[in-house]
């Protein structure tokens, strides 16, 4: 089991709907996460105390206050997934995913791999590859499946904003289908961005979004 941190944008109704009959089309991940934007990825739960894991994050988003995003544009990863991206909001997600990546987590910081704050919406590896979503390596590309999905996904013309306010620590388990090895999000903390509501709060297997003024990160 592993843990990962993790934000769940909310859309509007039609980029939801938009979003979800896409991923159905071509994500073989839709039924095991939720859209999100990594800030920690998966980490072995045998490696990390949750307990120190917990402090760390609290410790961390104590600076923090809610901040601005717009989701918009695409591009493909190194490893050939079709990535939404932040119009805005890019320098608060990566000085905070940067920050995380400290203490107890920094031996974790892939420096092999730039971070691009993104959502990803699909991969587009060969089926017969044996891509891993927890040692992400470049394999086979299907590139003909790729730039047929990146029309449809610029069809969609996304233009969304969003309040990044709180965090969502996932427990994550792992499944092979066909070949591929898949991890699902199965529980999760949430964390607040506040200056003094960095806490852990109870689990949840829902989203309710709480209302966020003045969204600026602290100094």
């Amino acid at each position: 089991m592993y843990f990962a941190l993790v934000y769940n944008p909310e859309f509007d109704e039609r980029t939801k709907g938009s979003i979800e009959t896409f991923r159905r089309k071509y994500d073989s991940f839709v039924d095991y996460w939720e859209p999100h934007i990594p800030f920690i990825f998966p980490v072995p739960c045998s490696e990390v105390e949750e307990t120190k894991l917990i402090e760390h994050i609290e410790t961390v988003l104590k600076k923090w206050k809610p901040f601005p995003i717009r989701m918009g544009g695409f591009a493909k990863s190194r490893d050939h997934w079709l990535l939404l991206l932040l119009k805005e909001g890019n320098e608060e997600v990566i000085a905070l995913h940067d920050e995380l990546y400290t203490g107890i987590l920094l031996s974790y910081l892939r420096k092999d791999l730039e971070f691009i704050p993104h959502i990803g919406l699909a991969l587009f590896a060969r089926k017969d590859a044996g891509y891993s979503a927890l040692d992400p390596k470049v394999v086979d590309f299907d590139e003909k499946l790729y730039r047929q999905a990146l029309a449809e996904a610029e069809s969609l013309k996304i233009d969304s904003f969003d309040i990044i306010d709180r965090l969502f620590l996932n427990r994550v388990i792992l499944k092979w289908k066909k070949n591929e090895l898949l991890y699902r999000f199965v529980d999760r903390k949430i964390f607040r961005l506040s200056e003094g509501h960095g806490e852990a709060r109870e689990k949840e297997t829902h989203k309710g979004k709480v209302s966020s003024p003045n969204p600026t990160r602290t100094p």
